[in-house]
């Protein structure tokens, strides 16, 4: 709707200067030869650019993106994550979400693939984290222990230049000791100069940074990254749990899967638990944390601040 409100306001704009040219021809008759045609020719082009923006020409999505991305209608919005064995509040994964000029929120289905292929995901990422700097430090205050902050970071992003010090930048938002920085390693694509990633991410763990090999079991080379690299968390994605139920192959995977973890020394995160079956199930096979709608849905930071309190009391 407000792309279509812009297409009609640029329409009448050249309407506008068309009839503004007819009258500065009525109102100033000697305006002839070479002045008239060079101002007919100025106010043509004036139009013409107008309308080829805003009117004729299709829209970019990439140009849509980049422009929420600096009017800040990138939004975070925070999955809890619980502690297995209480129940109580871990941390939070943080989403992004577009906020649309119309209030509608939107899936990062329809955007995140467009911003890793653009190379528009490192701004993104670099705008949510600020967001979040902003938002969160106010409801952490009572905390006891470290808030874990995780966020999903592509491949591009943690071997970059900028990488390391755009952690640094985000703990330095927070008092000392409030939160812990959670580096969620996507796999989307395959990781390039495996030594190099190695180093930045043992410096990042020398700075209280936890790292986790997000969606485990879904991209590339898994067993091979948990060779290699520094990690200290699985998540393990809902595919994995999604059909488990007593008595069939899911649990044996699952199953599988976890001891793999454990016998390494890893801790473990299941996410997209949704079912009491699935909790029961996953506490006996002592899974660290959980992250799913059986806890919480995605929330604003509002909601989230009611959730920590209730967690304080409890």
């Amino acid at each position: 709707m407000a792309k279509q409100n812009v297409r009609i306001t640029a329409t009448v704009c050249s309407m506008v200067a068309v009839l503004i040219c007819g009258a500065i021809f009525s109102w100033f008759p000697v305006l002839h030869g070479w002045s008239s045609l060079l101002l007919t020719v100025f106010l043509a082009i004036v139009a013409g650019v107008v309308l080829w923006r805003y009117v004729l020409r299709q829209p970019n999505p990439y140009e849509d993106l980049e422009q929420a991305i600096h009017l800040n209608e990138i939004v975070p919005l925070y999955q809890p994550i619980v502690h297995s064995d209480t129940g109580e509040l871990y941390g939070v994964e943080v989403l992004a979400r577009w906020a649309t000029p119309e209030g509608e929120l939107v899936s990062p289905v329809s955007f995140i693939p467009l911003a890793e292929e653009s190379g528009l995901i490192i701004p993104l990422t670099r705008k949510l984290m600020a967001q979040v700097g902003k938002e969160l430090p106010a409801i952490l205050t009572a905390r006891r222990t470290p808030f874990h902050v995780s966020f999903n970071f592509t491949t591009a992003h943690i071997q970059s230049d900028t990488f390391i010090e755009d952690c640094r930048t985000f703990i330095r938002q927070f008092p000392p000791g409030i939160i812990r920085l959670t580096a969620e390693i996507l796999e989307r694509e395959p990781f390039e100069k495996v030594a190099a990633l190695k180093e930045t991410l043992a410096l990042l763990q020398a700075h209280d940074v936890t790292i986790a090999l997000d969606d485990f079991g879904t991209g590339y080379s898994n067993l091979n990254y948990l060779n290699a690299l520094p990690i200290d968390l699985i998540k393990i994605d809902k595919i994995f749990i999604n059909g488990l139920a007593e008595n069939n192959n899911a649990i044996r995977l699952i199953d599988l899967v976890i001891d793999m973890a454990k016998s390494l020394n890893l801790k473990v995160l299941v996410e997209g638990v949704e079912t009491s079956f699935q909790v029961d199930y996953l506490r006996q096979k002592s899974v660290d944390y959980f992250q799913g709608y059986f806890f919480s849905k995605p929330v604003a930071v509002n909601e989230l601040a009611l959730q920590l309190g209730k967690d304080a009391t409890t």
